[in-house]
């Protein structure tokens, strides 16, 4: 039986990934030090600087993940997080899939006066 997190596709970003690690790199951190900076796991720093999907958690925690690693490497987290959605999106256009990170949206209700 496969597992959901094998049979889920990857969509990650890897450009951001290897910006992540040179920028990190530069600064003298290892994985584990810049980890410890940000208050992350190391897996979800090492999950940012490879571009994967696998090691992170659900999309919705993403943003608060990026904003913590992209301050401990002092980068603008605001340009950080708009850079991974772009890339993430252009990954999983390029692979054929749907926009899996969008939540469908209601119409609005009529309010009663």
């Amino acid at each position: 039986m496969v597992s959901e997190e094998k049979s889920r596709p990857l969509r990650g970003a890897p450009q951001l990934g290897a910006l992540l690690q040179a920028e990190r790199k530069a600064r003298g951190l290892s994985m584990t030090e810049a980890a410890r900076r940000a208050g992350l796991p190391p897996q979800y720093v090492e999950a940012l600087e490879a571009g994967a999907d696998a090691g992170l958690p659900a999309p919705v925690y993403l943003d608060g993940i990026l904003r913590r690693y992209a301050r401990a490497l002092e980068l603008d987290s605001e340009r950080v997080i708009h850079a991974f959605w772009q890339e993430r999106r252009r990954v999983g256009e390029l692979a054929g899939e749907p926009e899996a990170d969008t939540l469908p949206t209601l119409p609005p209700r009529p309010r009663l006066v």
